[in-house]
């Protein structure tokens, strides 16, 4: 049983590695641009790909940054709300608890 299994994994890693030859719509539409966009930055920094994948990636946050921002500010709007709910839930749990004894 045991090799049946073993042969089923080698099968599926066989499946999914074959696959990887083609190329995908991730590969073409994300992959291929990024390939680019780095090639021609690190043009720009005299063949520096370090410097052109640190300034794609501050320019990634820049551009990110005010939907972190909006998700900081939701986060933190929820923990104030539930610090305001907190004291009613404490009371609800021991109610429940007092029920259940």
């Amino acid at each position: 049983m045991k090799r049946f299994y073993l042969a089923l994994l080698g099968f599926a890693a066989l499946l999914l590695l074959a696959g990887c030859q083609s190329r995908s719509g991730f590969e073409q539409y994300f992959v291929d641009p990024f390939a680019s966009l780095i090639h021609f930055t690190a043009f720009l920094f005299s063949g520096s790909y370090g410097i052109a994948i640190i300034v794609l990636t501050l320019v990634i946050r820049l551009v990110l940054a005010p939907l972190m921002m909006k998700q900081y500010m939701n986060q933190h709007h929820m923990r104030k709300k539930m610090e305001l709910i907190k004291p009613e839930m404490q009371n609800t749990e021991e109610i429940e608890r007092n029920k259940r004894s």
